[in-house]
């Protein structure tokens, strides 16, 4: 018997059972991968826990190190940098899923990531080591790294024999 059938034929009157349920969700969440705090929070109460027990739990498995947004924060930096992304568009996602700027900066001032070095690897990846044809196609390149979330600073960088 899945521990999520017992929860779905009802919510379980004992606040004990409740709380025990609560932290074998968030063991099944974390062992999954990691997740941030308030993305497990969300995932609970669409479970339909109480969110107020659900903080509690979850809080407890913070202090435990089970849970650690700053681990989440790292891994989540490192597999954006990995695929090709810039820091704009990093901190777009770190602050859409409810990731605090303050461990943001600590994960980024841990990492030190070259974005230049990130960007330029993104558009090899991308269009190869193929010259600029004509106008348009330097547009075109210049765009691809503008939406992975790269500034002017990098995209010069990684394009600068061409201006």
């Amino acid at each position: 018997m899945d521990y999520f059938d017992e929860f779905e034929q009802g919510m379980p009157q004992d606040i004990e059972n409740t709380k025990r349920l609560i932290r074998q969700a968030i063991t099944r969440y974390l062992a999954q991968r990691e997740h941030g705090f308030n993305e497990i929070l969300y995932k609970l109460t669409q479970k339909g826990f109480p969110q107020a027990l659900s903080r509690i739990e979850l809080e407890a498995m913070q202090e435990r190190g089970w849970q650690s947004d700053e681990r989440y924060t790292k891994q989540l930096v490192q597999r954006r940098i990995n695929k090709g992304y810039g820091l704009q568009f990093i901190q777009g996602e770190a602050r859409s899923k409810g990731i605090e700027g303050a461990v943001l900066q600590s994960v980024m001032d841990e990492l030190q990531p070259d974005w230049c070095e990130v960007a330029k690897n993104a558009a090899i990846r991308k269009f190869g080591d193929t010259p600029i044809k004509d106008n348009k196609d330097y547009i075109k390149r210049c765009n691809f790294l503008r939406n992975r979330g790269f500034g002017l600073t990098e995209i010069s960088a990684v394009y600068e024999r061409f201006y």
